[in-house]
């Protein structure tokens, strides 16, 4: 008989569990004590080091971190500015160094499958981005940064409508000159003031596309018009706030029609949301619709008028015609066209794309009306 006692062999992987847990404890800790100057040290230190020796799963934990901690001080900083207490110049400027090295490191130490839930930092790592998305589609050509079924949780959730960078895509003569006398969207009077709307996504969500605005189009579920001019409008919502206040909610039947309760209420009561506010009701909606504009030869919109008269010699009941003709308001007042989808996300019209659905589309409301030229001279609103 042997006196050696042997145990059986195992992969690590229990062990391996326990470090990455001391590990996580470790950075919460760490966390809990940083300061500005904590990050410029060791964001110098790693780039000394190389961020590359570190495991992928820890540099994505701590530069998301650093970048979490960063946007708390920066948010300290325009509390502060806002309370007209004085701020320290130079420690603004460090901090705004410090997120554009986070923003840098994240491009180029993290997989961009692996950094899709943590927006840029600044509007330089926004162009950064794009830059690298183009870099990308001309050497592997067009993938979408979600598949469907991650688009479609996301649409469940707030995670779209907080992020700090949505994108306005738009024409480019709505832009006028430099933005004087324009706004970021329609005219819309509420509870809550008398502002503008319109619709959006967030910059993550159109991020795989570049600045190609075919892409963008489609994956927007609009038509892509040759010969158009677009522009996309990267909106910095932190900075935005400071002029004006906005909501943003994720475009669901649900959601949208809690939207026009809360701000029309004698217009759209609850009753009526749930009437109107389905995928059946919808459905009859835009069969109609579009039958009524090819009866009455138009491309896109319908007065009041020339839809209750296409729905007169449709032999429907006078209770669903009137329904049918509230559904009509609302799509002129708030903007759920035909083509509106309820489940908070649009169409996928990208060619040869596997993905169906294409993004989770925000519908916002301004409550005030600012014009474009001051969003711009703000760096609330940038041209790209």
């Amino acid at each position: 008989m042997s006196g050696v006692i042997s145990y059986p062999r195992t992969d690590g992987s229990g062990r391996m569990a326990r470090d990455r847990a001391r590990i996580e404890r470790l950075l919460v800790d760490i966390e809990q004590c940083l300061t500005v100057e904590h990050l410029e040290g060791i964001l110098a230190l790693i780039a000394l080091l190389g961020w590359d020796r570190l495991p992928e799963y820890l540099r994505i934990r701590y530069l998301g971190m650093l970048a979490q901690k960063s946007r708390e001080f920066e948010r300290q900083h325009r509390i502060m500015r806002e309370a007209e207490e004085v701020t320290d110049v130079l420690a603004r400027q460090k901090l705004d160094k410090v997120m554009q090295s986070i923003d840098c490191s994240l491009l180029a130490h993290c997989p961009w499958e692996t950094r899709r839930h943590q927006e840029p930092l600044t509007v330089q790592g926004v162009r950064a981005r794009i830059d690298d998305a183009r870099r990308r589609i001309e050497q592997h050509g067009y993938r979408p940064l979600f598949n469907d079924e991650e688009v479609a949780a996301l649409a469940q959730t707030d995670a779209v409508a907080q992020a700090r960078y949505k994108v306005r895509f738009m024409e480019r003569k709505y832009l006028g000159d430099y933005g004087k006398g324009q706004y970021l969207g329609a005219r819309f009077e509420g509870q809550s003031g008398q502002g503008v709307k319109y619709w959006n996504t967030s910059f993550g969500q159109i991020e795989d596309a570049d600045t190609d605005y075919r892409l963008i189009a489609h994956k927007l579920g609009l038509d892509y018009v040759e010969g158009c001019d677009y522009v996309l409008l990267v909106i910095d919502t932190e900075q935005a706030c400071t002029l004006c206040e906005s909501v943003s909610v994720s475009a669901t039947f649900e959601k949208l029609g809690e939207f026009a309760t809360h701000e029309l209420p004698a217009l759209y009561p609850v009753e009526l949301m749930d009437l109107i506010m389905n995928t059946a009701f919808q459905t009859q909606y835009r069969e109609l619709y579009l039958k009524a504009l090819a009866y009455w030869g138009e491309r896109w919109r319908l007065s009041e008028f020339q839809f209750y008269s296409f729905l007169s010699t449709q032999g429907l009941e006078p209770q669903r015609l009137i329904l049918l003709l509230e559904r009509l308001r609302m799509h002129t007042q708030i903007g759920n066209n035909h083509y509106f989808r309820g489940d908070g996300v649009t169409e996928n019209l990208i060619e040869g794309s596997h993905e169906k659905l294409g993004v989770v589309e925000l519908f916002t409301f301004e409550n005030r009306k600012v014009e474009l030229d001051a969003y711009l001279r703000a760096g609330a609103v940038h041209i790209i």
